[in-house]
């Protein structure tokens, strides 16, 4: 977890999340390391569904940076909170990821043109970026440049 007044996104809290975790699994650890890794896992895992989950809205939080937490909500730090949580104990639940799933579905699903996906921040970014496009009709489908020094 980055220090006070860094800046801090919660992917790599994730990712390091997932390589405690995946560490776990080895056979070769002593009792001793073994305590040690779950013991950093369970406090990231606390870190990550106590402080980056944001419970009053129902989201993941993307970040936190030294202005305050980034409002721009990702769908991979949504996504890998709900694949990643508890992944090495079987039948573990937690009781905040329908809630998660349902607020990804509604603020990931989007609509552009006749078109339904998904997109990677929200609807708004979506039609931002199909707006642009569409000003710029030149730059799709254009060939890629490559500069061979």
């Amino acid at each position: 977890m980055a220090p006070p007044g860094a800046a801090s996104f919660h992917r790599n809290n994730l990712s390091y999340f997932a390589f405690l975790t995946e560490l776990l699994r080895s056979p070769a650890l002593d009792n001793t390391v073994r305590l040690k890794i779950t013991m950093e896992r369970d406090r990231v895992e606390n870190w990550l569904l106590n402080i980056a989950y944001d419970t009053s809205r129902g989201r993941m939080r993307r970040g936190f940076n030294p202005q305050g937490t980034d409002p721009v909500q990702a769908l991979d730090t949504t996504t890998w909170l709900l694949l990643g949580h508890r992944s090495s104990a079987p039948g573990s639940t937690w009781d905040r990821s329908e809630r998660l799933m349902l607020r990804a579905e509604a603020t990931f699903e989007v609509t552009v043109g006749d078109r339904k996906g998904v997109d990677p921040t929200d609807q708004n970014e979506a039609d931002y970026t199909y707006a642009e496009l569409q000003n710029h009709l030149e730059e799709i489908n254009r060939p890629t440049r490559i500069a061979i020094v």
